[in-house]
């Protein structure tokens, strides 16, 4: 049996014996002065050499930061000059551009967030004195009744600002605006307009600014042609010339989206010219004023844009040199340098007293054991067991000390106790840290004779007095008891489950599995998943298996296409696959859930046969209602005609019943006529295509109006349009039909009670544009809101076919939109037809 001094003899054969003879070598106060003495020299020859390296570094990173700062101006006005080119391809492109057209192509351009500075982009364009007053009433009949040209004053040439996007409040107060009235514009416009070229103005406080961080600015101007092409002279330029595409920018906001974090370590004043006077500063840092300047760190360039020339001055701020690097880096390395000399001077002083220090080494590498979170058992070549911790103890029930001495076989459960000392053998001659048990069931004996699942570690440990073994080991018994209950829950899941290893092995299958594919119990464990694959597809499927582990996420195969598994006898089976990765300390996995659905497929194909059979009865019924109401016509023709006949020639003999008779005949034809009127126009509606193009409704609503007038008048109605109305995407003569049907309803269906008012609008979605139709006629009851849009349907009052509404809910289904019906009794109705909007197509 082991004894109490077996642990600590075992411990002092751990002591660092190789330090303690250093520290006897070096311990000499002498030479701890001498090593001082010579690193305190060359901390001053690096302190010296860092100081002149971080001022080249600084001016080449001064220049640098200019040099990138005067790029980027230039770069981003360059850009901002081609979004105005880009608006005259815009009127270059089109024959008009209107004002929609215009804001649709700025809001497209997002100026708030990608052209920081910009106020807005403009549209002016030159007036006649002559042309002044029909200028500004054209501008008020579109709607601004407040328009004029600014200034007022008269004078013989007029510009006018007409478009200016976003047309935000600030930009507004540039509405209308005479830039051609104003000198340092006007140089700038006539520039553009000759040489065919941007141009950019002199420094102007835009029209825009208000009382509030007042910025200096200047606009750049691109000229427009009616030639489309650049004029080649002057003269041709002037005759030809449209307008100004321009932009106005203030310059503080420009340049904050332009010069980024460096606007704290160098200072910017931008002068309009070569002159660097107050009156000609353009722009200027906010950082704080500098009191004093590097002469080394600043700079002074001429550039020129658009035809404008600026002169760039920049200078450092004063402790820019200890910017550089992040720091004082001459001065850390200095301090640094005398702080690592001292150390270095500590520990040759210390070393004289890291020899007491090493008796107390043992003690904390115990400490350190027994606070490990596993147990711990270190064994020595022979396989005698040298040191264990509590864990170790307690997991495997032995009382502390009493394992230390005994052979590591006394844990080895018998079934393989014998073996072990030569795999113990084989690892001390080749040692290397390995895992042991993962992914098989290894165990250990206790002291009492029971077994416990463990995982161990093993890691081979140099020492003065031999190679020792250090062996980690953990209890899974939860673990496992875990790995029984993910057994139970996946055989009892509803649908079949395998999983496999990342090599494509079957690790475990649920019995909903083996049935659906044929297999004994068990029989699919061990088997590479590609038995179970079409052997059309097998040859291919471990690239995607290996693609799947790659980039591993849920996903479903098999949806919107065939996809089968093989079962054991060859045969097919129809599937669905949702497929889920598994990472676990085991390795990575994969769930597969597997549905057969060979009775959904059969399913499918009965719907999918009798949809064709609900296909050709529509077809027949719309070929019955043709028939019908093309045919009835010509029979119900002559009826009418020889009931005319008949009331006209029996006018003077005919009794009253008689002629009353005759009446009830001529109207039901008439009523007869109309249905059948009806029931062809819905019959062509449902055989026909749809053609669509944008739709004027407000052209379309003057039309109807008039054309209702009659009726409109006859019951004193009132029609109200809530001007704009959106722009509808349809087919113009069939949304006109929908809604004259919905106006002549209103009419018909007038409540007595009350005046009519008819009030039509439009309303904008994201995906949809509605046109709503609301009326203060008599209502309908909520239970009649569903039969009322159904062919023949209609209220018990009234004269209608009960075909108007179904034209309209078949013409909304034609342009795959819907009429959707909001009414009650006595309160009126509103109809809303919903249109959707067409997507773009790339």
């Amino acid at each position: 049996m082991p004894t109490d001094e077996q642990p600590q003899s075992s411990a002092n054969g751990l002591k660092l014996n190789s330090a303690i003879r250093l520290i006897e070598l070096f311990h000499s106060p002498i030479t701890a002065w001498v090593v001082l003495g010579l690193s305190l020299a060359i901390t001053v020859v690096a302190y010296i050499i860092t100081s002149s390296a971080v001022k080249e570094r600084a001016k080449d990173r001064f220049e640098y930061q200019t040099i990138r700062t005067e790029n980027a101006i230039k770069e981003r006005l360059y850009l901002y000059e081609q979004v105005l080119w880009g608006g005259v391809g815009l009127f270059n492109a089109s024959t008009e551009v209107t004002r929609a057209d215009y804001a649709n192509y700025v809001k497209a351009l997002q100026l708030d967030t990608k052209w920081p500075g910009v106020q807005g982009i403009g549209y002016s364009i030159p007036i006649e004195a002559s042309q002044l007053e029909a200028h500004i009433e054209a501008m008020r009949a579109q709607g601004f009744p407040e328009y004029t040209v600014k200034p007022t004053e008269p004078r013989e040439e007029y510009s006018a600002i007409i478009y200016l996007e976003p047309f935000d409040w600030r930009n507004q107060r540039a509405f209308g605006y005479d830039m051609w009235s104003n000198p340092m514009r006007r140089e700038a416009m006539a520039r553009a307009r000759d040489n065919a070229e941007a141009a950019t103005s002199g420094i102007i406080t835009l029209v825009q600014e208000t009382d509030n961080n007042v910025q200096r600015g200047f606009l750049t101007y691109v000229p427009v042609y009616s030639t489309r092409v650049i004029p080649p002279t002057v003269e041709e330029r002037r005759t030809a010339f449209l307008g100004w595409v321009y932009a106005p920018f203030r310059a503080g906001n420009l340049m904050q989206g332009i010069l980024g974090s460096d606007d704290d370590q160098i200072h910017l004043d931008i002068y309009d010219g070569k002159t660097k006077q107050p009156e000609s500063l353009l722009y200027s840092s906010e950082s704080a004023p500098l009191e004093r300047n590097i002469p080394d760190l600043t700079k002074e360039v001429s550039i020129t844009l658009q035809g404008r020339e600026w002169t760039l001055y920049f200078r450092a701020v004063p402790n820019y040199y200890e910017l550089v690097d992040n720091g004082h880096q001459p001065v850390f390395i200095a301090v640094g340098g005398v702080a690592v000399n001292l150390l270095l001077f500590y520990v040759i002083y210390a070393l004289y007293f890291l020899n007491k220090r090493a008796e107390s080494v043992t003690k904390d590498w115990r400490m350190i054991i027994e606070q490990a979170p596993n147990a711990l058992i270190i064994t020595n070549e022979t396989g005698e067991i040298v040191v264990t911790n509590a864990q170790a103890d307690t997991l495997f029930g032995y009382a502390p000390n009493e394992l230390l001495g005994q052979k590591i076989e006394v844990l080895v459960p018998h079934s393989i106790r014998t073996a072990h000392p030569e795999l113990r053998e084989s690892f001390v001659a080749a040692p290397k840290a390995r895992s042991m048990g993962a992914g098989r069931d290894l165990t250990a004996q206790r002291k009492d004779g029971s077994e416990v699942p463990v995982e161990i570690g093993l890691s081979p440990l140099n020492t003065p007095q031999g190679r020792l073994v250090v062996a980690s080991i953990v209890d899974i018994s939860e673990r496992k008891q875990a790995q029984h209950t993910l057994e139970k829950i996946i055989e009892q899941a509803p649908n079949a489950l395998i999983m496999t290893d990342d090599k494509g092995t079957i690790t475990l299958t649920n019995t909903q599995a083996d049935h659906l594919f044929g297999y004994r119990r068990g029989e699919l464990t061990g088997q590479k998943i590609d038995i179970l694959v079409p052997e059309a597809n097998r040859a291919g499927h471990p690239a995607h298996r290996d693609a799947f582990f790659k980039a591993p996420k849920s996903r479903l195969m098999g949806a919107g296409r065939d996809l089968a598994g093989r079962a054991k006898d060859g045969s097919e089976v129809p599937v669905e696959i949702g497929l889920n990765p598994l990472t676990t300390p085991l390795g990575n996995f994969v769930v597969a859930s597997i549905v057969d659905i060979k009775e959904r497929l059969r399913a499918q194909k009965m719907l999918e046969h009798t949809n064709r059979q609900l296909q050709q009865k529509n077809h027949e019924m719309e070929q019955f209602i043709y028939t019908v109401s093309h045919d009835l016509k010509s029979p119900l023709v002559t009826i009418g005609g020889f009931a005319k006949m008949l009331s006209t020639g029996l006018a003077n003999t005919a009794t009253d019943k008689q002629k009353h008779q005759l009446q009830r005949i001529q109207a039901n034809v008439d009523h007869m006529e109309t249905l059948l009127s009806d029931l062809l126009q819905l019959s062509r509606l449902i055989r026909q295509g749809v053609d669509k193009t944008e739709v004027d409704l407000e052209a379309l609503l003057d039309s109807l109006i008039n054309t209702l007038e009659g009726p409109i008048e006859a019951v004193n109605a009132k029609v109200e349009i809530c001007k704009p109305l959106a722009i509808i995407q349809g087919n113009e003569r069939l949304i006109s039909q929908c809604v004259q049907n919905l106006l002549s309803n209103a009419i018909q269906y007038k409540d007595e009670q009350r005046p009519l008012t008819i009030t039509i609008s439009t309303s904008e979605q994201a995906e949809s544009v509605s046109l709503i139709i609301k009326d203060t006629a008599m209502g309908i009851d909520a239970k009649y809101h569903e039969q009322i849009f159904r062919i023949f349907e209609r209220l018990d009052i009234g004269e209608g076919t009960g075909v108007g509404l179904a034209i309209v809910k078949t013409v909304m289904e034609k342009h795959s939109g819907q009429v959707v019906l909001e009414s009650e009794l006595g309160k009126g109705s509103t109809f809303t037809l919903v249109f959707p909007k067409q997507k773009n197509k790339d």
